[in-house]
């Protein structure tokens, strides 16, 4: 026996048993069945494990006789070889299941997103200078103090355009808050500064500040904060404080 008639034995042997029943293999390609596909991979990986041994042996047999002789020790059996399912996935490229995004990593959690050439099935994180981000975080008017919006990622410069303030929800309003935004403790307001959100009394209305003149860009690994500095006199007063802008390489 050949080599190659050899790998035709093993192939016969051993993927027959990957793809021993035709139902559960359509079923995991049309219903993207992750449980399905892991276990069809983990019987291909230890296909290939098994293949490979055989041939090893093969390949070091010093004559003819000890080839005949690992052939007829074939045992058919795939066993348990511990197997990572997803090394055996090649669509989309490296790894995932039918129906995953690819894209080379890392990318900006919450980043703008483009296509990747012309054939509608690859995207790349979006171009910072043409995609405006928008962050946001939830305020309670009623409370001093200062609440995260954001945290720049290590390496970028985020560029701030605009501060939007909408009130969520409001009752028994009596005074509006007094708002600022920024990174400079304690008064973080080096980016917007104290508003009296005087405009804010009814659900839904909206403050924009069109950011212009000099203000602060944000430097990379760096928190914002919204500091509620004069507190509403009211049952409820929450508010979305937002931040539009765009991130540069730093």
């Amino acid at each position: 026996m050949t080599r190659d008639q050899f790998i035709a034995v093993l192939n016969s042997t051993y993927f027959s048993q990957v793809f021993n029943n035709n139902f559960d293999c359509f079923e995991a390609l049309f219903t993207n069945s992750r449980n399905k596909s892991d276990a069809i991979l983990t019987r291909y990986q230890r296909a290939k494990l098994k293949i490979a041994s055989y041939l090893a042996l093969w390949d070091a047999a010093p004559d003819q006789a000890a080839k005949d002789a690992i052939v007829g020790s074939v045992d058919g059996i795939l066993g348990n070889d511990p197997v990572n399912p997803a090394d055996a996935r090649n669509w989309p490229p490296t790894d995932g299941v039918w129906g995953n995004i690819y894209n080379a990593s890392p990318v900006q959690d919450g980043g703008a997103v483009q296509w990747d050439g012309t054939t509608g099935q690859l995207i790349k994180q979006g171009d910072p200078i043409v995609n405006l981000l928008r962050f946001n975080a939830l305020i309670d008017g009623k409370t001093i103090g200062n609440t995260p919006i954001f945290t720049t990622p290590a390496g970028k410069r985020f560029i701030p355009t605009s501060c939007n303030i909408r009130l969520v929800t409001v009752s028994g309003l009596t005074l509006v808050s007094t708002i600022s935004i920024g990174t400079n403790p304690p008064n973080y307001n080096n980016i917007l500064g104290a508003t009296l959100l005087t405009e804010l009394s009814s659900v839904n209305q909206v403050i924009t500040n069109v950011l212009s003149g000099a203000y602060s860009s944000i430097a990379p690994s760096t928190t914002v904060y919204c500091r509620v500095s004069i507190p509403s006199t009211a049952t409820t007063y929450n508010l979305m404080a937002s931040i539009v802008g765009y991130y540069i390489e730093e």
